[in-house]
């Protein structure tokens, strides 16, 4: 009795073994392929994309920022419709930011950050250069002491070196100046890290 049982064991484990190895050699032999009237999706070609530039220049005409949707090449149509090219100085605005201090955790500077420039092609190579530029604020800024950086005096120390800083890249005309406004040293919550 007991050999008829392990002679059916045997049998249906040859069986399965059987089963397992044609059912993985079928699965191998036919190719990894959906046929066509499965395939639903279809590749589209490669598209290149191109930033669009958010920010917003002088309106041509010098009073006040320009038009919403208004983009920079309607802006410079409209002034060669005219005739008269728009002559400087031109302001620059580089936005509002706020710069944390590197070794003064708890502390940061606010401030709005410009510049003033003569020709129109400078204005242009600023506002291609925006973020360079921005990137030298929070690296000076950054590293400045605390105490040096209060008031009047910290502010202009910080223009002294940004004009100096900028010029090395602006090369298409001299910066007239750099502007600093609503320029203050305040307290801020300090992160977790610290």
């Amino acid at each position: 009795m007991r050999a008829a049982l392990i002679i059916a064991i045997l049998i249906v484990f040859g069986f399965a073994y059987h089963l397992f190895s044609t059912a993985t050699e079928k699965r191998s032999s036919r190719p990894n392929q959906v046929s066509p009237e499965y395939v639903t999706e279809t590749a589209l070609p490669f598209e290149r994309r191109i930033a669009q530039d958010k920010v917003r220049p002088d309106a041509p005409d010098g009073k006040g920022p320009q038009q919403p949707g208004q983009t920079r090449a309607q802006i410079d149509n409209d002034s060669s419709e005219r005739g008269a090219e728009p002559s400087g100085p031109f302001e620059v605005s580089l936005g509002q930011h706020t710069v944390h201090f590197r070794n003064h955790p708890g502390f940061a500077m606010k401030l709005r950050l410009g510049v003033v420039v003569q020709s129109k092609l400078t204005r242009k190579e600023v506002l291609l250069n925006r973020r360079k530029l921005t990137r030298m604020l929070y690296f000076l800024g950054s590293n400045r002491r605390l105490e040096g950086a209060r008031g009047d005096a910290g502010r202009d120390r910080l223009i002294s070196d940004l004009s100096t800083r900028f010029s090395n890249v602006i090369r298409s005309g001299a910066i007239d100046a750099v502007q600093i406004e609503e320029y203050e040293v305040v307290e801020v919550p300090k992160t977790n890290g610290d």
